[in-house]
């Protein structure tokens, strides 16, 4: 029996069971995940989406911005 089979098994975070152990941390994919009011693009969309396909038990997402004001004071902070 391999060490690894916990792995595979279900966990509790809260009242939410995840189904196995592997999960998608949050990280920065670039600015083509973001569209241009700073929300998710159809890209990252697709990216988990696939990754819950394909059998992450948990998917951390990073950060998006909800305000157009937000988006446009980070466009102009990196456009440097």
């Amino acid at each position: 029996m391999s060490n690894y089979n916990v792995l595979h098994q279900p966990y509790m975070i809260g009242i939410v069971e995840i189904p196995n152990r592997f999960a998608v941390l949050p990280m920065s994919l670039g600015a083509l995940s973001y569209d241009e009011e700073g929300g998710y693009s159809d890209n990252l969309i697709n990216y988990f989406s696939l990754r819950a396909k394909g059998g992450f038990g948990l998917i951390i997402t990073g950060a998006a911005t909800i305000l157009k004001a937000v988006w446009e004071a980070y466009e102009a902070a990196n456009s440097i």
